[in-house]
């Protein structure tokens, strides 16, 4: 069964210059400057109070009433709230769902929106639910802001949409088709050096998991109208589209130098961005990679108006 993806909400914390950032250097917020990124974003409160508020924003944009919850939660936690489940159950009672089931999807930290994904596409799939709120936040440590590797800054952020097996509203994406590729050994972007054999291996999933995406859709990597990838800086950005063929010209980069790399929200952010912007026309398609140190989610979709 096709699912949908609509009313798409974001929440993002205070913008802060990157050189006043901590664990940023001066030399390193010039570069990043230079390449990109300008300001990220900081949330002073619980993570689950963001996730929350985004949330309830989905839910007064639809008409559907979600029967299910698909949520992750990444980086620090509320001091209240030391653990995933606690987490969640904070964030279900603060966005008024707490009647509501809900699946969790962690562990593949900024590809974690792809994860949620398909876990609400499966859902709605097979006929489980008629309608899943998917939301997700990312929160930082002050001292644990720099993206491994210094191609970014990690911000606070939550992004919600609503899964449904119909398309409701004015607009929304169809999911065409979600792959991914895993490589366990991979724990840190660092590894990508370190062991040359698992990246090369890693790489190699990632080029036949496009294949298979290009086969289901009948899209190729260079044939989507937008590509999307996460908020890092616009060098990394090109690496990581190269990977699937896909030209840096089709990269939309609209949000990465006012909101910097909003963990597994920047997917959800850059959609929203591109549909409220306007650069979006009936039938648009767009891949939206969702990836992380050793996951990447490869996701096919389609713009609709109705």
């Amino acid at each position: 069964m096709t699912a949908y993806l609509s009313d798409i909400a974001v929440l993002a914390g205070d913008p802060v210059p990157l050189e006043r950032v901590a664990g940023v250097t001066p030399e390193l917020a010039q570069r990043l400057s230079s390449d990109g990124l300008g300001t990220a974003r900081v949330f002073g409160e619980a993570p689950w109070r963001m996730a929350a508020d985004c949330a309830r924003s989905t839910l007064a944009a639809s008409t559907l009433v979600p029967d299910v919850v698909v949520y992750a939660c990444e980086g620090r936690l509320d001091q209240k709230a030391q653990d995933l489940a606690t987490d969640a159950a904070r964030f279900l009672a603060a966005a008024g769902l707490n009647e509501t089931p809900v699946v969790g999807a962690g562990l593949n930290q900024c590809a974690n929106l792809g994860s949620l994904l398909l876990s609400a596409c499966a859902l709605v799939g097979s006929d489980a639910s008629r309608a899943c709120l998917l939301t997700t936040v990312g929160s930082a440590m002050p001292e644990e802001r720099v993206v491994n590797g210094e191609i970014g800054v990690f911000s606070d952020a939550a992004g919600s949409a609503l899964v449904s097996a119909r398309l409701v509203g004015s607009d929304g994406f169809e999911v065409l088709g979600i792959e991914h590729a895993t490589c366990a050994k991979l724990g840190v972007v660092a590894s990508l050096q370190d062991d040359q054999p698992a990246a090369s291996a890693f790489v190699e999933r990632i080029g036949d998991a496009m294949l298979r995406l290009a086969e289901r859709t009948g899209v190729k990597p260079d044939g989507f109208t937008h590509a999307l990838a996460n908020n890092y800086a616009t060098m990394a950005t090109e690496v990581v589209l190269g990977l699937v063929g896909v030209p840096p010209h089709k990269a939309f980069r609209g949000t990465a130098r006012d909101y910097a790399h909003c963990f597994a929200a920047d997917g959800l952010l850059n959609l929203e961005h591109l549909r409220r912007t306007g650069a979006l026309r009936d039938g648009d398609t767009v891949l939206m990679l969702c990836t992380a140190a050793n996951t990447w989610f490869l996701v096919a979709l389609r713009y609709q108006l109705v």
